[in-house]
């Protein structure tokens, strides 16, 4: 299983370097020089994306316990993201950084759920997005041979919408997992009945309680995806070959519906130049222009990913700093004798 990254991740690298050579580097050189100077005014138009991204995880976080700033958690946003952008760790190693950079101020449990509800609530919101898109790809790809292409990760998506509102409607998921683990003697001696309980309390049971914070959640990521549209939008228009906002908004939902079908494939590498190019040649425009699209979006999340990894380091160092502040208090307060 620890191999699997590391197959995805070559099997990427080989599909982009065909593709580059299929597109010819000069064509794409001649792409990314169209954008030019206009690159940094993209990668600063990710400020919104992560707004609203840290809005959302804001909403998905107990009322009782959003005493975190606001910039903090965008931080904490970054580092998340960018984890998963750099390390073979199929979107998880991010989320696992969240949760213990989080839980520095809040209760483990409430850090877990929050980010538990993170991600359901974002997927929640990419299920929006795409099905929001079919009102402008569907007629575009109807009778194409494209059209059974789409309905593969389509598929795949509509199944994991109902499993997790099958998994809400149960709202037993940890404790069942507890259930199948005591059968198993040496994990039995490591699982707590309770702190699977909590769990599933603290995450589906917040669909209960709490259903407009989730709900504005979900907004907000939407909206995150929808400022991807702008991106698009002008990062074509950047490279001469504009398209209607309902072109751009067919690319967008396409290319999210991809990029959640090949979640597992580290930094998305060949799936951001690659799904590209299969959505231009199914709605009929220029392949070279959907290669240089992704291969532009993929020096913007570089950008972003340094972002996120400088974000983590500083506050690990001040993590660090405050460890050593209070060990040397201690050790310089007074003897209690």
């Amino acid at each position: 299983m620890k191999s699997l990254p590391r197959l995805f991740l070559v099997a990427g690298v080989v599909l982009f370097v065909w593709l580059l050579f299929r597109i010819g580097p000069s064509a794409l050189a001649a792409n990314v020089r169209l954008v030019g100077w206009r690159l940094p005014l993209l990668v600063a138009l990710g400020l919104v994306t992560l707004f609203f991204d840290t809005l959302g995880w804001r909403f998905a976080i107990p009322p009782e316990h959003r005493t975190v700033p606001f910039r903090t958690i965008a931080a904490m946003r970054m580092a998340g993201d960018a984890v998963n952008y750099v390390t073979p760790s199929a979107a998880i190693g991010g989320e696992v950084v969240r949760v213990a950079l989080l839980r520095r101020s809040i209760p483990a449990t409430a850090a877990a759920a929050s980010v538990a509800l993170l991600v359901i609530a974002q997927f929640f919101s990419q299920a929006l997005f795409v099905g929001m898109g079919a009102a402008f790809y569907v007629p575009r790809l109807a009778g194409g041979r494209w059209a059974m292409v789409a309905v593969v990760p389509l598929t795949a998506l509509a199944t994991l919408f109902a499993g997790l509102v099958f998994l809400m409607v149960r709202s037993d998921a940890f404790r069942s997992i507890d259930r199948f683990a005591r059968r198993i003697p040496w994990l039995a001696r490591v699982i707590d009945p309770a702190e699977a309980g909590a769990l599933d309390e603290a995450i589906f049971g917040a669909f209960r309680r709490r259903p407009a914070d989730l709900a504005l959640a979900v907004l907000s990521f939407l909206a995150a995806w929808l400022v991807g549209v702008v991106e698009a939008f002008l990062i074509l228009r950047f490279l001469g070959a504009p398209v209607s906002w309902g072109s751009a908004i067919a690319i967008e939902s396409l290319s999210v519906l991809i990029e959640t079908a090949f979640f597992f494939v580290p930094a998305k590498m060949g799936t951001q130049e690659g799904g590209k190019v299969a959505i231009f040649v199914a709605l009929g425009l220029d392949a070279s222009k959907g290669f240089a699209l992704g291969f532009v979006r993929r020096l913007r999340e570089l950008a972003w990913a340094f972002f996120g990894l400088w974000a983590l380091l500083a506050m690990e160092r001040r993590t660090r700093r405050a460890i050593s502040g209070g060990e040397a208090r201690g050790d310089s307060g007074p003897d209690p004798a």
